[in-house]
């Protein structure tokens, strides 16, 4: 039934809907914003890897996915003392409030690793908690990899 309204134009799209037209969100230039986060883990015979992606924004360039025995603090600062030596220091990175990023009980909270971004001048920003398409670009990045 829905099918036959649509095709005779009995069912229109709410009014607000009709007249916004659709408009990619993108940062005007590369290393403006980073997401980054874990794409959870999966064993392995050497034990559990924890895959980090970070993802620029504007270009959705894979700035590094980089395999890792756990989530800490001295894993991910490691990692991306690497991915800064090659790509530079990005304005801003966005990530979830999980650790090591945030504190997921008070969202917003800076983590010891996050004291150390924002000593290198980094700004943080942190995805709305149950809102994993705040960090859209690398959550797609993260559905391509799993494919």
């Amino acid at each position: 039934v829905t099918n036959v309204l649509h095709r005779n134009a009995l069912i229109l799209p709410p009014e607000k809907e009709a007249k916004k037209p659709w408009q990619r969100f993108e940062h005007e230039a590369p290393n403006d914003l980073w997401q980054m986060d874990f794409k959870g883990y999966f064993p392995t015979q050497l034990g559990q890897c924890h895959p980090l992606t970070v993802v620029d924004d504007h270009s959705r360039f894979n700035l590094a996915l980089q395999a890792c025995a756990n989530e800490r603090k001295e894993t991910v600062q490691e990692k991306l003392t690497d991915i800064f030596r090659r790509y530079g220091l990005p304005a801003r990175i966005n990530t979830d409030n999980g650790s090591p990023w945030g504190s997921p009980r008070n969202p917003g909270e800076l983590s010891e690793l996050g004291v150390w971004l924002v000593r290198l001048g980094i700004r943080l920003s942190f995805s709305r908690p149950y809102h994993p398409q705040t960090n859209g670009k690398n959550e797609r990045f993260h559905r391509a990899l799993k494919a």
